[in-house]
């Protein structure tokens, strides 16, 4: 099991839900955080949260669908901290529809999710995971 005292975790969606509630339990158990999130008005208040509860702390704007920015995520961790022991991506997005969505009365779709919204999930959710672990793996 990984011993949390002084070992760094990156983690993505850091600015709230489950990547802020990893990133509190960590920096409790005296372990060093980076945080990441599209959004800087998340990572603010995340990060004075984190230091508040006395954690050594470094959030970095990442969007995981971009290369350069999880290239640029894996260096900030190791430039602050020198290593990285955990990468947890928890970057994700959830856009509910139905694929398709009928008239109950004829059966004819009305409705249909598009291609966007799809490829919008699947860059995050699937893309995200493999360019965040991959480029913090490559340091």
């Amino acid at each position: 099991m990984l011993e949390i005292k002084n070992s760094v975790a990156v983690i993505t969606g850091g600015g709230g839900g489950i990547g802020l509630a990893l990133a509190k339990y960590w920096v409790e158990n005296d372990g060093k955080v980076v945080i990441a999130d599209v959004a800087a008005k998340f990572l603010e208040g995340a990060e004075a949260e984190l230091k508040a509860l006395g954690g050594d702390v470094l959030s970095v704007v990442c969007n995981v669908t971009n290369e350069e920015d999880t290239v640029k995520l894996a260096a900030a961790a190791i430039d602050r901290f020198g290593k990285i022991n955990l990468v947890a991506p928890f970057a994700g997005i959830i856009k509910d529809g139905m694929m398709v969505s009928p008239d109950k009365d004829t059966g004819k779709v009305t409705k249909k999710m598009s291609l966007d919204q799809f490829k919008s999930v699947i860059d995050i959710n699937l893309t995200g995971v493999f360019l965040t672990v991959r480029d913090c793996a490559e340091q």
